[in-house]
C-alpha cells in the first residue's frame, strides 16, 4: 500500500511496551553491544498528507491502520495505491477488494470516529474509487473543529430468528472466532441446521431454548437447533470449552428438555420451574449429557450464568424459591437459609462434574430476602466469581469486604448488589461483599483477569453508588446509569469505578489483551410491560483505568437490547441480544428479514473490531 499525493514527515513508535531488545555482538570488535532498545505496539507516520497522520498497529493476529485527521484538515487528500492487484472493486457490504489473480484480499468497511462530550461517535465513512488504481476515503458531515479518526467498522452483523419472538441472552465465542449463542423462541420455523440435535420444535412447547453456532465470517450457521421437549425452555447463558462443547444452562418446566442416563438429576423435582445444564458435542448433533437442577416446590429453580474450566467442569449459578436445593456436605452455606416470603430467591453456586453426573460442589449465597444472581467467572485456579442483588440485610459478608452493610431501604425492598468469591472446595467464601448506594442498585455480569481482579457491570439507581477519582463519569445521569466497578483480588478495595451514559443498563461485559472494557446494555423505557418499546442496545468501550470512554455504538434496530458481550483471541467483539427490526447488517445470513412493525425481537449477533 502507497501513500498517493503525500509524504511522511517522521516515523515514530507509538503504545510503548514494557520489554526491551538487546543485541550483543560478541566477539565482533567493529560492532558494539545495542542494549535496552525500547520495543511499541505501533508505528505513527506523521504529516503523510497535511495535518493527516497514519498508524500501524498489531492486533493480536492482524495488521490493522487508522487515519488521524487533525482539526481542518481535509479527508479528501487521502489517496491509497495498491501493488500487485489486478482490480479494485468495493462490496455490498462496503468492504475494499483487492483481486490478486486468484486471490482476493478483504479490506473491511472504514469507521470514522470523533470524540464530543467523552463520547465517541460515529461519522459516516465509506471507501471511494478514483481511477488509475486510486482509492480514497469520504465521510459524512463532522465538526471540523475537532480530531478525526478513520479505521475500520463491522465485520458481521446479521440476525438469527425471523421476527417471531427469539430474544438470545447469551454469547461465547471459541479459539477460532465462532460464536455460540442461545436465548429462547415462540416460532416454530427457527432456522436450523440438517442433523441437528433437533431441527423441529416440539409439539405443544409454547417456547424452546435454542443453540446456534455461527462461522467466524458469520456466513454461515456451522449448526443451530431447538433445545428442548413440550413443556417449554429457556436458554439463559453459553459457555464453550477448548474442545468446542457447548454449555448451556437455563430453565425447563416439567418434560422441557431431554436428559441423558447417569445425570445427576434425570428428571424434574420442581411443580413448575425447573433449572437445567446440558452439553452438546463440537457437531451440534448430540447432546454429551443434560440434567436438570433444582429443588422442589413451585419455582425449583433456573441457572442464569454458567462457565467452564480447562477440566471441563461446569459452574453455573441461580436462583431457587426451593427450601431442599441440593446442596453438598461442608459447603460454604447450606441448606439452613429459607425465604422468608412466598416468592423471595435464594442465589445457588453449582459445580458439575465433566460428566454431568455428580456435584462437585454446591452452596447456598443467600440472606432471607430476595438474592438474586447476574454473572459468573472462574480464574485459572478454580476461585468462582458471583455478582448479583440482594435486598437482604444478613446476605453472607465476610471481615475486611469492601461494603461490609447494605445501604438500600430495607422497608422499600431496594436492593443492593454483591460480589462473591468461592474458593475451589466450594466450602470457604473467600470473601464476599455489598456493592452500592441507598437506592437500587444491580450487578448483571461479571468478569475476572488473570490477576484474580473482579470486573462488574448493572445498573445504579443509586446517585451515591461509589464510583473513583478520575473516572470517566462520576455523577449518574438520568434516573439510572450502567456502571463498571474493578474490585482487588481480596475483595477489600475498589480499584476503579464509573457509571456509564445515561439511563443506561449494563448486562454484559468483557475485556481485551491491552486492558480495555466493553460492556453491552440497553438505554430507554421501562420494560413493565414486557415489551421492548424505546429500547436501544449500546456497546461501550472503556479504557484500562475507566477514566476515557473510547468508543459508544448503538447496535440493534426498533426495540433492540443487547444481552451479553464476549472478546475473541484476536480482540474482536461479539455482542448479542434483540432487535426489532432496523438492525444495520453486514453479511446476513441468507434468509428473511424481520418485520418493520414486530412487535417482539429477534435474536442478532453483531461482531466488532473495535
Amino acid at each position: 500500500m502507497r501513500f498517493v499525493g503525500g509524504g511522511t514527515q517522521s516515523i515514530e513508535g507509538v503504545g510503548r511496551l514494557p520489554g526491551t531488545v538487546n543485541y550483543l555482538n560478541a566477539g565482533d570488535s567493529a560492532r558494539s553491544d545495542e542494549v535496552g532498545i525500547p520495543t511499541f505496539s505501533g508505528v505513527r507516520y506523521r504529516g503523510v498528507w497535511p495535518g493527516i497522520d497514519a498508524r500501524f498497529y498489531g492486533n493480536q493476529q492482524h495488521l490493522e491502520y487508522d487515519f488521524d485527521v487533525a482539526p481542518g484538515a481535509s479527508v479528501g487528500a487521502i489517496g491509497l495505491r495498491f501493488g500487485g492487484q489486478r482490480h479494485l472493486a468495493i462490496g455490498r457490504d462496503g468492504a475494499l477488494l483487492l483481486d490478486l489473480g486468484g486471490r482476493t484480499l478483504r479490506q473491511p468497511p472504514p469507521r470514522a470516529t470523533q470524540l464530543a462530550g467523552g463520547h465517541a461517535h460515529l461519522v459516516p465513512s465509506h471507501y471511494v474509487l478514483r481511477g488509475d488504481g486510486r482509492v480514497g476515503l469520504a465521510v459524512g458531515p463532522y465538526d471540523h473543529v475537532r480530531p478525526l479518526r478513520i479505521d475500520p467498522k463491522l465485520l458481521y452483523s446479521t440476525y438469527l430468528a425471523q421476527g417471531i419472538q427469539s430474544p438470545a441472552y447469551s454469547i461465547a465465542v471459541d479459539s477460532r472466532g465462532s460464536a455460540y449463542v442461545t436465548g429462547q423462541t415462540t416460532s416454530p420455523d427457527l432456522p436450523t441446521t440438517a442433523g441437528s440435535l433437533s431441527s423441529k420444535q416440539a409439539r405443544h412447547a409454547q417456547e424452546s431454548a435454542f443453540v446456534t453456532k455461527l462461522s467466524p465470517d458469520g456466513r454461515r450457521m456451522v449448526y443451530s437447533t431447538y433445545l428442548g421437549g413440550s413443556g417449554g425452555s429457556v436458554g439463559n447463558a453459553i459457555a464453550v470449552d477448548r474442545a468446542g462443547d457447548a454449555f448451556v444452562g437455563g430453565f425447563a418446566y416439567p418434560n422441557g428438555v431431554p436428559t441423558t442416563a447417569g445425570v445427576f438429576q434425570p428428571a424434574p423435582v420442581g411443580i413448575s420451574v425447573n433449572g437445567f445444564v446440558a452439553k452438546l458435542a463440537p457437531s451440534g448433533r448430540r447432546l454429551v449429557y443434560s440434567t436438570y437442577l433444582s429443588g422442589a416446590g413451585e419455582a425449583g429453580g433456573q441457572v442464569d450464568a454458567i462457565a467452564v474450566d480447562g477440566a471441563g467442569n461446569a459452574y453455573v449459578t441461580g436462583d431457587t424459591e426451593s427450601d431442599s436445593f441440593p446442596t453438598t456436605p461442608g459447603a460454604a452455606q447450606g441448606p439452613g437459609v429459607v425465604p422468608t416470603g412466598q416468592f423471595d430467591l435464594n442465589t445457588f453456586v453449582s459445580k458439575l462434574d465433566p460428566t454431568g453426573s455428580r456435584l462437585l460442589y454446591s452452596t447456598l449465597l443467600a440472606g432471607s430476602s430476595w438474592d438474586t444472581p447476574g454473572g459468573i467467572a472462574i480464574d485459572g485456579a478454580g476461585n468462582a466469581y458471583v455478582a448479583g442483588d440482594t435486598s437482604s440485610h444478613n446476605f453472607p459478608i465476610t471481615p475486611g469486604a469492601l461494603q461490609p452493610a447494605n445501604k438500600a431501604d430495607e422497608k422499600s425492598g431496594f436492593k443492593n448488589a454483591f460480589v462473591t468469591k468461592i474458593d475451589p472446595s466450594g466450602q470457604h467464601f473467600v470473601y464476599s461483599t455489598y456493592l452500592g448506594g441507598t437506592l437500587q442498585d444491580e450487578a448483571r455480569a461479571i468478569a475476572v483477569d488473570s490477576a484474580g481482579r473482579a470486573f462488574v457491570t448493572g445498573d445504579a439507581g443509586s446517585g451515591d453508588f461509589p464510583t473513583t477519582p478520575g473516572a470517566a463519569q462520576r455523577k449518574q445521569r438520568g434516573f439510572d446509569s450502567a456502571f463498571v466497578s474493578v474490585l482487588s483480588p481480596s475483595g477489600g478495595k475498589l480499584l476503579r469505578s464509573t457509571f456509564v451514559g445515561k439511563e443506561t443498563n449494563g448486562r454484559g461485559i468483557a475485556f481485551d489483551g491491552q486492558g480495555n472494557v466493553f460492556i453491552a446494555g440497553f438505554r430507554g423505557a421501562s420494560e413493565a410491560d414486557g415489551h421492548y418499546h424505546g429500547y436501544r442496545g449500546f456497546l461501550a468501550e472503556l479504557n484500562p483505568s475507566l477514566s476515557r470512554l473510547l468508543l459508544w455504538r448503538k447496535l440493534g434496530g426498533d426495540r433492540a437490547r443487547a444481552s451479553a458481550v464476549a472478546v475473541g483471541r484476536n480482540g474482536d467483539v461479539y455482542v448479542t441480544g434483540g432487535s426489532g427490526a432496523g438492525l444495520q447488517t453486514v453479511k446476513p445470513l441468507p434468509q428473511r428479514p424481520v418485520p418493520r412493525k414486530a412487535e417482539y425481537p429477534s435474536a442478532f449477533v453483531t461482531k466488532v473490531r473495535p
